[in-house]
């Protein structure tokens, strides 16, 4: 009977996420019980495969390419009945991509920078205007 309390305990998975050198992504819930599901967004090319242990516990492990995401933030999602995790991952589709997006970014900070240096000029200068219209008009 003490056997059968031990089998229904449930024990939570330590949780991984990481890029692999091989141009592979893994998200790995190690030694859990019951076993985690893990599922990803966005959704991409991956395969899940199950190691059961003598201790009954299970180590779930999802392997997706990095290619096939069409995503730059990559989210893995572990479902356990001790608790859900979310673990995220930021990797660039393309180069191509960052290049865009870094010029992108540039001109939009060029643009910001020089759209407050004129509104600061018109600032000033209508401060000055207005300091110099008072003047004429209180000595009348």
């Amino acid at each position: 009977m003490g056997n059968q309390v031990q089998d229904w305990k449930t024990v939570p998975p330590p949780v991984n996420l990481s890029e692999e050198e091989n141009g592979t992504v893994v998200c790995k819930a190690a030694a859990g019980k019951p076993a985690a599901q893990i599922s990803w967004v966005p959704k991409g090319d991956c395969f899940t495969e199950e190691e059961i242990h003598g201790n009954r516990t299970v180590t779930v492990k999802s392997t997706c390419t990095r290619n096939s995401f069409n995503a730059s933030n990559i989210s893995c999602f572990i479902s356990h009945l001790t608790g859900n995790r979310t673990l995220y991952i930021n990797h660039e589709v393309h180069s191509k991509l960052k290049r865009n997006s870094f010029k992108q970014g540039f001109r939009m900070s060029a643009m910001i920078l020089w759209i407050v240096k004129f509104s600061l000029l018109g600032g000033i200068l209508s401060l000055f205007f207005w300091a110099n219209y008072d003047i004429r008009y209180s000595v009348c």
